[in-house]
This record gives C-alpha cells, sequence and structure tokens, in this order.
C-alpha cells in the first residue's frame, strides 16, 4: 500500500471569539509507475551478432515521465548461445516500485551458409533461403532455427476419421489440432481427414486451430505451408479462401470479452483478391493491401477467381523486422502441386510499421487501433466460410528467425 498523507488545515471562525476548526483530508498515494517495454517480448539473435536493446519507457502520475530511472539489467553475451533475460525496474520518487518489464533474447548458432541456395530465381532475393524440403517434399523458404518447433499434420496414418467442431484430431502426436467455428445441423463444422494426407473441411464458419491447449507454447516468427483446393461452396461469402491467422490469441472462441484476439491473417481469396487483415478485437478487422493484380489468376486459368479442382500452394512468412520494432507479413504462392518443392512466387507483402490502424470496436476501449502484434501467441489457424467442401493438404508450421 502506498504512504498515507495526512494534512491538517488550522482557522480561526466566528466573530470576536477564537476558534479552531480542524479539516482532515485523507488520502492515499497507491498509483505505481508504468513500464512500457519498446519492442518485441522475445528477440532472436545470431551468436557473433551484435544486439542493442531497445530498452523501455516509463510514466508516472505524479513525476511525469521518468524513462531516465529505469534500472535495465542485460546479460546478453552474443558470444554464447542460449536463453537470456533483460530486466527493466524503476522506483519513483514516493518509493513506490513499478511492475517488472522482462524481455527474453535468445542467442542462436548462424546459418549454414554452405548450404544457402544461390541459383534459385523463384525465391525473392532479400529473403533468407535454404535448400531444404520438408516432410512430403515441398520446399522451405526459410530454414527452421535451432530447436525451433515444427507441425506437421498427420493426415496421412490411413486412418479415415471425421472430427466434429470443438474436438481435437486423437491421432495428432502433439494433442495440438482443434476444430472449431460456428454453426449448427448440416453447417455444423467439421473435417473429415481420409487417412491419405487429405483433410476436407465444412460448414457455416470452419477453422482448424493448431495451439497448445496448455497456451504456454506460443507461436512467433513462423512460415506457415498449406495447400488448398476450392471444391464447393454452400453461398458467395467475401472471406472464402484458402486463408491463414497467425500470431493469433483468437483459440478460445467462448470467451466473454471479444478484446485482444490479435491475429494477422493471410488471404488468398476465391473471388480473386489477396490481401493481409489485421483483427486486434473481434469481429472487426482491416485489410492490407488489397490485390488482384498480384495474384493474377488470369496468366495460367483464364479467370479472375480461383479456379476449381486445383491445388494451389499457400506459404504465409511472417517475422519481426527492424529489430522487432516492426512486422513483415509475405504471402507465397505455388501453382505446380509441389512439383520439384514448388515454384514459390512472393505475390504480396506488407511490413506493419505502426500505420495500419484496426477498426474501433464496441466494449474494447483500451485497444490502441495501431498497435502492432510483436509478441508470440498461442494459434495458427486455417479458416473458410460457407463451405460444403474445401480440401487441404501439407499443411506445416516451423519456426525461422527474425529479419534484423
Amino acid at each position: 500500500m502506498g504512504r498515507i498523507q495526512l494534512i491538517i488545515v488550522i482557522a480561526l471562525v466566528g466573530i470576536g471569539v477564537f476558534g479552531v476548526s480542524y479539516s482532515l483530508l485523507l488520502f492515499a498515494d497507491k498509483d505505481t509507475p508504468v513500464i512500457t517495454r519498446i519492442g518485441s517480448s522475445q528477440v532472436t539473435v545470431q551468436v557473433g551478432s551484435t544486439y542493442v536493446d531497445a530498452g523501455a519507457t516509463a510514466t508516472d502520475n505524479i513525476d511525469g515521465t521518468i524513462t531516465s530511472k529505469i534500472v535495465t539489467v542485460n546479460p546478453v553475451n552474443t558470444n554464447v548461445t542460449g536463453t537470456y533475460t533483460i530486466t527493466y525496474d524503476l522506483t519513483n520518487s514516493r518509493g513506490h516500485h513499478a511492475k517488472q518489464v522482462t524481455r527474453i533474447v535468445n542467442v542462436v548458432v548462424p546459418l549454414d551458409t554452405t548450404k544457402m541456395e544461390s541459383e534459385n530465381t523463384t525465391i525473392n532475393a532479400s529473403s533468407t533461403t535454404h535448400p531444404g524440403f520438408d516432410k512430403w517434399g515441398i520446399k522451405e523458404l526459410n530454414p527452421t532455427i535451432t530447436n525451433g518447433r515444427e507441425w506437421f499434420n498427420a493426415w496421412d496414418n490411413g486412418i479415415p476419421r471425421t472430427i466434429i467442431v470443438g474436438n481435437q484430431d486423437p491421432f495428432d502426436p502433439t494433442g495440438w489440432f482443434r476444430v472449431t467455428g460456428n454453426g449448427s445441423g448440416v453447417e455444423t463444422p467439421k473435417v473429415y481427414i481420409d487417412g491419405k494426407d487429405v483433410a476436407i473441411m465444412s460448414g457455416h464458419q470452419p477453422r482448424m486451430y493448431i495451439y497448445d491447449p496448455s497456451l504456454r507454447l506460443k507461436w512467433q516468427n513462423t512460415e506457415v505451408t498449406v495447400y488448398g483446393k476450392r471444391i464447393s461452396e454452400t453461398a458467395l461469402e467475401s472471406s472464402q479462401g484458402i486463408n491463414v491467422g497467425a500470431r493469433s490469441n483468437h483459440q478460445d472462441q467462448g470467451k466473454p470479452s471479444n478484446c485482444g484476439v490479435d491475429t494477422y491473417y493471410s488471404r488468398m481469396l476465391y473471388n480473386g483478391i489477396g490481401n493481409f487483415a489485421k483483427e486486434l478485437n473481434w469481429p472487426k478487422d482491416s485489410k492490407k493491401p488489397n490485390s488482384r493484380l498480384h495474384l493474377d489468376w488470369l496468366t495460367t486459368y483464364d479467370s479472375i477467381t480461383m479456379p476449381r479442382d486445383v491445388w494451389i500452394g499457400h506459404k504465409f512468412v511472417i517475422r519481426n523486422v527492424d529489430g522487432g520494432t516492426h512486422v513483415r507479413l509475405e504471402m507465397w504462392r505455388d501453382l505446380t502441386n509441389g512439383t520439384n518443392g514448388g515454384d514459390w512466387k512472393l505475390v504480396l507483402a506488407y511490413t506493419d510499421d505502426g500505420n495500419w490502424p484496426a477498426p474501433a470496436t464496441l466494449d474494447c476501449h483500451d485497444t490502441k487501433l495501431n498497435r502492432i502484434i510483436l509478441d508470440p501467441n498461442p494459434s495458427i489457424f486455417i479458416r473458410n466460410t460457407d463451405i460444403s467442401s474445401a480440401q487441404y493438404k501439407y499443411f506445416s508450421i516451423r519456426e525461422i528467425a527474425p529479419l534484423p
């Protein structure tokens, strides 16, 4: 509890008679200063590199801006691999302590540059590339970081099964695969897995989520890969497509509040448009950019919309950049059904630098609408809307390194 300040006011009252009136004003100064970390709560750097911490700022309701009073303990040694915790502490002029803020810094071994790809003109030259291939022979645009997590679907075990909304895949070895969504009756979200590596999703608003049920393990910098095939829809809806949500806190759709669902979407839409969306509060999001030109279905399929009965590869690469202060989003597409690992083309890219506002949402008044989703979150998922059949295969998630 804060220190109690006692103020006694003495006044003379009356005419010709001295009197004393005592006025006691008691108040408790309970407010503590607030430390705000600049940048992400987790940063990954390569061993031998130079790490410059982004720091933090501090404010107090009486002292004002007191950033200079922050005591920072930074044990990071970039010459030794490991996980380091930077702490930020502060005491204001009245002796009140701020809640400690931390940043995790992972120092990892550098990439093996002898294995870097040098002759593939399809891969964007500015991206980190590696000649690795996943379990299905699909090209990895970025290598998995040392000790990084990987998730691959378990749809090829020869066991057909149907997973209804609210249930996990009993044959997923991680226990992370769950079907969620909205709808009832014939529109109940469900996923039929054929046991031969194809999942068929249907329903009003079906979702395939990948997350640790304990919510302890979280995804941050990732390369998500999936192949989708458009089959049939129950109605036309503008959000239908091969859509991936990442760095998401959207997994608990039954929670009382719709605030803080924090999701970036990469949307390859059936109507031919491609874009990214940012959602801070459900159900409103904001799109950047909105492009039909860059997806260009006409050249290959003589159509301005996504063709039916064709496997389309979609990679969503999301990672922190600029020292962990901004987020880079990339949408990659393959139209070869994975032949020779896929002919991956970068079709859209966007960097969230804080000038991408999300729309205001009722009852979520505390949301900073320009906020960048820098921190890791539990979920990555595939979603669709009003479909009677949409097929998916080669679904994988891998942790990759951020860009400088």
